[in-house]
C-alpha cells in the first residue's frame, strides 16, 4: 500500500460547507480522483465527510439533488489527529477498509491534510468477472437487427457491446462472460477472445431461448467474487468499481442500479377523506425508483437459476426476496440509457458524437 500525502492548500476543490447541495456535490466527486468531499462548517472544523457511497444512500432514502449534503453526510468519519504517524495512517486505512481519511488539527478541528491509498481496490485490475447479456432478438428495432444482431449497432464510432465492454475495462474488469444466441457468429467473429485487447472473453451459447436471466445457468467455471451483469443494449457511465465497492459494503447478495422515473399525471389528483375532497393537486409528479439493467450478484445466486429453461432477472430477483436474501438498490444518477429503440438509437449517437 502506498501513502499519499494532500497538504490543505491542495484541497480547496474538495472542502464545502454543511448547505451545499447533493448536486454541487456530485460535481465536486466526479472532477477529483480522491472521491472524497470534506465538510467543515463556518469556524473550517470538518464536520462530515461525503463518498459516492455516501451519495447513493442519501438518493435511496429520497434525499433529491437541491438536498443540502448536511442531511446524508457521513458524521462518523474515520479521522487521525495531525503528528500521527504515517505508520499509524496506514494501519488505520487498513482495519477500516478505506482508500482516504483526514488529519485534524488537535488545536481547531479544521483539516490539515488528506491521507490517501492506492491498492488494489483503488487503482488496477479486480478480480470480479463481468456478464453481459447479448442474446436478443432486438424485435423494437427490427429495420435494424434483420441482418445485425442489437449488440453490434454503431454507437458513434463504435458498436454497442463495445462501449459496454470498455465500460468495465475502464473499471479493471478482465474477464467476461457474453451470453450470444440471435446471430451469435457475428457477436462472437467481432469481439473473439478479447486478446487484442487484453482481455479474456468466454462465451455462454444459448441454443434455446433462455430470457434475461437463464443464460447464468451455463456458466460451467466456479466463480468466488461477486459478479457483475449487464445488458449490452443499455448505455451508461456507471461507476462500476463504485457499484462493486457499494454491493460489498451493504453485505448484499444482490445489488440492483437503479434509476430514478418522474411520471407526470397529466390530471388534476383528487385527495379525499370521508367522502369528501381535501384538496386539488394539479398534474403532481410522481417519481420511481425503476430497474436501470445493472447487477451485482454474489456467486451463490447461481443455484437459483434452472437449467435450461426461461428465466427472466424479475424472477430471480423475487425468489431471492421471497428466499430473504439481501437484495439492494444502487442509485444510478449518471447518464443512463435503453437502447431499446430507433428513438433511442439516435439520442445515443447524438451523446458519444459529443
Amino acid at each position: 500500500m502506498i501513502i499519499n500525502r494532500i497538504y490543505r492548500e491542495k484541497l480547496h476543490e474538495i472542502i464545502i460547507s454543511p448547505s451545499t447541495s447533493l448536486s454541487e456535490a456530485l460535481r465536486r466527486l466526479d472532477q477529483n480522483e480522491l472521491k472524497i468531499i470534506l465538510v467543515e462548517d463556518q469556524e473550517q472544523k470538518l464536520v462530515g465527510t461525503v463518498t459516492d457511497g455516501d451519495v447513493r444512500r442519501g438518493l435511496i432514502k429520497g434525499f433529491t439533488l437541491d438536498t443540502n449534503i448536511e442531511q446524508f453526510m457521513n458524521k462518523n468519519f474515520f479521522f487521525v489527529q495531525n503528528e500521527t504517524s504515517q505508520n499509524d495512517v496506514k494501519n488505520q486505512l487498513i482495519e477500516a477498509n478505506i482508500i482516504a481519511i483526514p488529519e485534524i488539527s488537535l488545536y481547531d478541528g479544521s483539516t490539515t491534510s488528506l491521507y490517501t491509498a492506492k491498492s488494489q481496490e483503488s487503482s488496477g485490475r479486480i478480480p470480479n468477472v463481468a456478464i453481459i447479456m447479448a442474446g436478443g432478438l432486438g424485435k423494437r428495432m427490427k429495420a435494424h437487427t434483420a441482418e445485425i444482431p442489437k449488440p453490434l449497432l454503431r454507437v458513434g464510432n463504435s458498436t454497442l457491446i463495445d462501449h459496454v465492454i470498455e465500460q468495465c475495462i475502464a473499471a479493471g474488469i478482465r474477464k467476461f462472460y457474453i451470453s450470444v444466441n440471435y446471430l451469435k457468429e457475428q457477436i462472437i467473429d467481432h469481439l473473439g477472445d478479447g486478446s487484442h485487447r487484453n482481455i479474456e472473453i468466454k462465451y455462454l451459447i444459448e441454443n434455446q431461448r433462455l430470457g434475461t436471466a437463464g443464460s447464468l445457468s451455463l456458466l460451467n467455471e466456479v466463480i468466488e467474487d461477486p459478479f457483475i451483469v449487464l445488458n449490452a443494449d443499455v448505455l451508461h457511465r456507471t461507476e462500476l468499481r463504485e457499484f462493486i465497492k457499494f454491493h460489498n459494503s451493504e453485505k448484499a447478495f444482490a445489488t440492483v442500479g437503479a434509476r430514478h422515473y418522474e411520471n407526470q399525471i397529466p390530471f388534476g389528483v383528487l385527495r379525499i377523506n370521508d367522502g369528501e375532497i381535501q384538496q386539488i393537486i394539479e398534474k403532481p409528479v410522481e417519481t420511481h425508483l425503476v430497474n436501470a439493467g445493472i447487477y451485482v450478484f454474489d456467486p451463490e445466486i447461481l443455484q437459483f437459476v434452472p437449467k435450461e429453461t426461461l428465466f427472466d432477472m424479475p424472477d430471480l430477483l423475487e425468489i431471492l426476496i421471497k428466499e430473504s436474501k439481501k437484495v439492494v438498490p444502487f442509485p444510478v444518477h449518471e447518464y443512463w440509457l435503453d437502447v431499446g429503440n430507433p428513438e433511442n438509437l439516435l439520442l445515443a449517437n447524438l451523446e458519444w458524437k459529443k
